[in-house]
């Protein structure tokens, strides 16, 4: 039983290993242009601008690479977990939004005047 949990967590490193490769090597095919955020190949002029026709063919090239990989498609769970390597939170998530400062207790002078008597039946 241990040793099939340890042969499962190797072919798990395995695969995450082979994913991680196959990622670099379509990052290598790819630059990032920082104008627009798109990755486009490498082969473009560096013209400093992109036409319409450039940022078609970058989108092309992206997903023709993607869509290569279908056969060997990731599990939610897989597609979470690399998300989460590739953009770690550095910053713990808040309860309350800071519009909503719980330090404040929330009054109702605000809907009725102070000088105003309350309403009586």
């Amino acid at each position: 039983e241990v040793e099939l949990r340890r042969q499962r967590e190797q072919e798990e490193e395995k695969r995450q290993q082979h994913l991680r490769e196959q990622e670099k090597a379509l990052l290598a095919q790819l630059q990032l242009d920082e104008e627009t955020g798109e990755f486009v190949p490498r082969s473009l002029p560096a013209s400093g601008t992109l036409t319409q026709t450039n940022t078609t063919n970058g989108e092309i090239a992206q997903n023709g690479a993607f869509a290569a990989q279908e056969g060997d498609a990731l599990s939610f769970d897989e597609c979470m977990q690399l998300l989460a390597e590739t953009f770690p939170l550095d910053e713990p998530a808040e309860s309350a939004p800071p519009c909503l400062d719980v330090s404040v207790p929330p009054t109702t002078d605000l809907m009725m005047p102070a000088d105003t008597p309350a309403f009586t039946q």
